[in-house]
């Protein structure tokens, strides 16, 4: 009976504890995997927490930066656009096949920017010149132009000499 008593106890042990090994192995491996999820979530907290420093960082730099940046695109058309007339009228001089030389007139930066335009070539091209200048894309207008036509060389349509004078606007936001 001893051997009976043996077995039983035996079996009263072993049973149960062949179920727990069973049951705990997927309870480690859950468990393990439960370590490494929250070793990832820890570092994706800390990669956020330094997302949100670098956000607020950029957003103090923008809070510096900002009015810099408003008070350059207040003047960007002031500054901007004499640069592309002054390049339209060299262009369209180039296109009609004679030289341009243009000079600044005022010195004072609140000014309206004005310009001192001198060309000579013959009278159709100084003609077609300041036509596709008025009624072009720029619409560009001479407040002052004067046209000098040479009588001995005109009869060969060289020598006319174009002086003008013409000045940009000050242009406002909510006219451009």
């Amino acid at each position: 009976m001893k051997l009976r008593k043996l077995i039983f106890i035996a079996t009263f042990f072993a049973i149960p504890a062949f179920f727990w090994a069973i049951r705990v192995s997927p309870d480690l491996l859950r468990r393990d995997s439960a370590v490494v999820r929250l070793e990832k979530s820890s570092e994706v907290r800390d990669l956020n927490r330094e997302k949100i420093h670098q956000r607020d960082d950029l957003q103090k730099r923008w809070e510096l930066f900002e009015p810099i940046a408003n008070r350059e695109l207040q003047n960007l058309e002031n500054d901007l656009n004499p640069h592309l007339l002054q390049k339209r009228l060299v262009l369209t001089a180039q296109e009609l096949g004679f030289d341009l030389s243009i000079r600044q007139l005022n010195v004072n930066p609140d000014d309206p920017k004005t310009w001192f335009v001198e060309a000579e070539s013959s009278f159709g091209q100084i003609d077609r010149f300041v036509n596709q200048l008025e009624r072009g894309n720029y619409r560009v207008r001479f407040d002052q132009i004067e046209v000098s036509l040479p009588a001995d060389q005109y009869e060969n349509g060289d020598g006319v000499h174009l002086e003008g004078i013409l000045t940009i606007p000050v242009l406002h936001g909510d006219q451009a």
